[in-house]
């Protein structure tokens, strides 16, 4: 009976992934450790110990068990939030109970497990972890699972966050073998889980390169409980930025590239301003900001495929030979030697073509076909005129927008005429003297008049005739004044319409006891539509045991899956078979077959009323369904 689990992860991960009684195993991020019995129970008088150290500074560890069992009171296995006993004990665990993870607050977690002279149980089998694995603030680095073969049961993070806080972070794997179902190495776009998920990966497939735009990255990895494998691997890095020396004329590498802050007596540079610094211009010498650096500030030297980090070498001695080459990157270096000491992937032969700084951005009004590098001063089209409405003050050049007060315009108003600018710059014009009906709600309503005539004319309200005392499920006609050619909308509460809908007589069979309403709306032949029309009340008390048909009888009642019906009324006519629940919904309506049959086994179980209709008559009666 003793951990059968257990076995099995030691089948599957070898004798040093596990720590047995006395051993410490704290090589990677988390490994497993027994009491050391076996299949047996453990000894009396036993006294163990283990030390486990997460390797990351900033991590925390934790321990827990899959299968615990110790004589109760007196056997323990006790935890200490430290390197040894000496240290705050944060769990004590004695019985059969399977304790809860314990977590450390710092690096080390420290074990102990004592048994004393008499009764001995099956013992334990516990795992302990890196619960949280710290910070890698490298700005470039490599990363793995932690061990030859991860174990089951892993749920490890990884959070990538260079100090200097690059736009960019790069993770390349350079291997792959895992679980292809159910174990996932999982990489995020921020500081945990909750960021963009940039991909999920498992089994032996190479992923693609993974790029962080946040300045954090996460690394999840999980495993299910069963099959492992040697997991994955990969480096990670950030674009860096490059520095200018405050006394970069005496210095044979003008720039040096870093991707972790300014070295000591370098300042940060743009791109146009180191350009200006290779170029020997007279400023960006201040260890400070120059305002002109500030103005124009962006990450520097040019694209990823043209300089490769790398290839640079900032103490690269090279021969004073003058023999001038032009990188990718548009600057110009003494000789072949320094280019590729300062990363550049190509370069030609002479200097390269001096840049001209200006407008490049070819809508703009200050356009420089010559210019190779945008110096900021781009101005736009607009209203230049300062007595316009719309005077742009930043436009550069006239775009013909410019409007004025008495300018003619629309206002949108088809009920108004000479429309102009006022004197607040708004579009209004003058109201048309037009006479009709301006009440929207008016059937001959004139959206061009502005003067009422006093002719609008409106759909005549009328009464509602029919009972307002209905007793509950029965059936009741209601009748309005009809007009050639009108349509008539009904609508019931507690009540359902189940005849003459459209018209201006209806029948609707009432629901239970309580309020009820019945309304009508009715639409002319030419789109007019009138007020509602609404009698409200309440269904009378009469029980339902005092409705009754005159000739009408049904069995079985309760029925279950069909209704034999009897009635003079079905020896007169076509005859129509209405079923209404208790809230006046029809459910069913059908025509008896030969035997007078009525098929309800579709219905569902409860209290229904039952109504039989033809051209002479209706009856009605309440019936049971229960299956």
């Amino acid at each position: 009976m003793k951990k059968l689990y257990s076995l099995l992860i030691f089948a599957f991960l070898g004798l040093n992934s596990f720590a047995q009684c006395g051993e410490v195993d704290n090589q990677g991020y988390y490994g497993y450790f027994v009491d050391g019995s076996g299949t047996m129970n453990y000894d009396n008088n036993t006294e163990c110990s283990w030390l486990f150290t997460t390797p990351v500074q900033g991590g925390f560890a934790g321990v827990g068990f899959y299968n615990f069992s110790t004589e109760f009171n007196y056997d323990y296995v006790r935890i200490y939030d430290g390197a040894d006993d000496s240290a705050p004990l944060i769990g004590e665990f004695s019985g059969s109970t399977l304790p809860v993870e314990v977590q450390s607050t710092g690096q080390d977690i420290f074990v102990t497990f004592s048994s004393d002279f008499s009764n001995t149980s099956a013992g334990f089998d516990g795992y302990w972890t890196s619960s949280v694995l710290g910070t890698l603030t490298e700005c470039a680095g490599y990363l793995d699972d932690g061990l030859v073969e991860y174990p089951n049961d892993v749920n490890l993070g990884w959070l990538i966050q260079p100090l200097d806080s690059p736009d960019e972070i790069s993770f390349t794997f350079d291997y792959m073998d895992m679980e292809n179902c159910c174990d996932f190495i999982s990489v995020y776009d921020g500081f945990n889980t909750s960021g963009e998920l940039l991909g999920s990966f498992n089994g032996t497939t190479i992923p693609p390169t993974l790029v962080a735009y946040s300045g954090s990255m996460y690394l999840a990895f999980t495993t299910d409980i069963s099959v492992v494998s040697s997991g994955w691997g990969g480096s990670w890095s950030t674009p860096g930025l490059w520095y200018i020396p405050s006394d970069y004329a005496n210095t044979l590498a003008p720039m040096i590239y870093s991707c972790n802050g300014a070295p000591a007596g370098y300042f940060l540079a743009d791109q146009s301003c180191a350009e200006f610094v290779l170029a020997g211009a007279s400023f960006c010498i201040n260890t400070d900001w120059d305002s002109q650096c500030q103005d124009s500030y962006e990450y520097c030297l040019g694209l990823d495929d043209c300089v490769n980090v790398s290839l640079i070498d900032p103490n690269v001695i090279c021969p004073g030979v003058f023999d001038p080459v032009c990188g990718c990157d548009n600057v110009t270096y003494s000789n072949s030697c320094l280019a590729i000491a300062a990363g550049v992937t190509s370069f030609t032969s002479g200097d390269c073509s001096p840049q001209i700084f200006g407008c490049t951005d070819f809508e703009a009004c200050n356009y420089d076909s010559s210019a190779s590098v945008n110096d900021g001063s781009c101005t736009y089209p607009g209203c230049t005129f300062i007595t316009a409405c719309n005077y742009d003050l930043q436009a550069g050049c006239n775009d013909e927008s410019c409007f004025f007060i008495g300018d003619s315009c629309n206002d949108g108003n088809s009920n108004t005429v000479n429309d102009m600018i006022q004197n607040n710059c708004d579009c209004e014009g003058e109201l048309q003297e037009n006479e009709g009906c301006i009440d929207p709600l008016a059937c001959n309503f004139n959206p061009e008049a502005s003067i009422d005539d006093g002719s609008c004319e409106y759909l005549e309200l009328y009464a509602i005739i029919g009972s307002t005392t209905p007793d509950p499920l029965t059936s009741v006609d209601y009748f309005y004044s009809s007009t050639m050619g009108s349509s008539y909308v009904w609508q019931a509460s507690n009540g359902a319409v189940t005849a003459g809908q459209g018209t201006a007589s209806v029948t609707v069979v009432w629901g239970e006891l309580g309020l009820a309403s019945i309304s009508v709306t009715e639409m002319s032949e030419d789109g007019c539509e009138g007020d509602m029309v609404m009698e409200e009340f309440n269904i009378s008390s009469t029980s339902m045991t005092e409705i009754s048909a005159e000739s009408l009888s049904v069995y079985p009642n309760p029925a279950s899956s069909f209704l034999i019906i009897k009635s003079d009324l079905l020896s007169s006519g076509n005859s129509v078979i209405k079923l209404i629940d208790s809230k006046g919904r029809l459910v069913l309506e059908d025509t008896l077959d030969k035997d007078n049959r009525l098929d309800v086994s579709g219905v569902a179980n409860g209290v229904y009323f039952l109504s039989l209709i033809n051209d002479q008559k209706v009856e009605n009666l309440r019936i049971v369904i229960q299956k």
